[in-house]
C-alpha cells in the first residue's frame, strides 16, 4: 500500500499536501504522532525474555533495541501515507480503516493481496507474540507435565476454540 500511495499521487501534489501545519510545526505534529503510537512497544519489551530465552547467547538480545523501533516506525510512517493518499485520491478524511480505502481500488488483485497480507500479518504476530509467551508461563508452572510445544497447543486449544469459537 506505500508503493501504491507514491505511484498514485502525483509528486507535484505531494503527499501532505492538504496539511494545515508548515515546517517545523508539521515536523513536531508528526512525530508526536509517531511517538503516540510507539507505546507498543510495552508489550514486545515484556516478550522480549521469552523471545530470547532459547539464544546461544545473551548479546542476541541486543538486536532487538534497533529493530523494534525501526520497523515499528516505519509501519507507522507507511500508514500515515497511505491515509495522506487516499485523502488526497479520494477527498475523504475518514479512510483510517485500510479495508475501505482497498474498497475504492479498480484492481482486484490487489483488492485481494492487501487484505490477505493483513491476515497473514495478524496470524504471524499474534501466534509468535501470544501463543510462545503463553507457552513459557505454562512451562515454568507445570515443568513435569508441559514442555514449550505442548504449552502452544494448549493456547491454541483455549485461545481458538474455547475462547472464540
Amino acid at each position: 500500500m506505500l508503493i501504491w500511495s507514491f505511484v498514485k499521487v502525483p509528486s507535484s501534489k505531494g503527499l501532505f499536501e492538504h496539511c494545515a501545519l508548515l515546517g517545523s510545526a508539521m515536523s513536531y505534529a508528526l512525530l508526536s504522532e509517531l511517538n503516540s503510537v510507539l507505546c507498543i512497544y510495552s508489550t514486545l519489551d515484556v516478550n522480549v525474555p521469552d523471545f530470547t530465552r532459547y539464544a546461544k547467547s545473551e548479546q542476541a538480545q541486543h538486536v532487538q533495541l534497533l529493530i523494534i523501533p525501526v520497523a515499528f516506525t516505519l509501519v507507522r510512517f507507511s500508514g500515515i501515507v497511505v491515509i495522506s493518499a487516499g485523502r488526497s485520491l479520494y477527498g475523504s478524511a475518514v479512510l483510517w480503516v485500510p479495508l475501505q480505502l482497498i474498497d475504492h481500488w479498480d484492481n482486484r488483485a490487489a483488492a485481494f493481496f492487501a487484505p490477505f497480507s493483513f491476515v497473514l500479518a495478524t496470524l504471524g504476530t499474534n501466534i509468535s507474540a501470544n501463543s510462545l509467551s503463553a507457552a513459557n508461563d505454562m512451562t515454568v508452572l507445570f515443568p513435569r507435565y508441559i514442555n514449550v510445544r505442548r504449552g502452544q497447543m494448549i493456547c491454541e486449544i483455549l485461545g481458538e476454540w474455547a475462547l472464540c469459537p
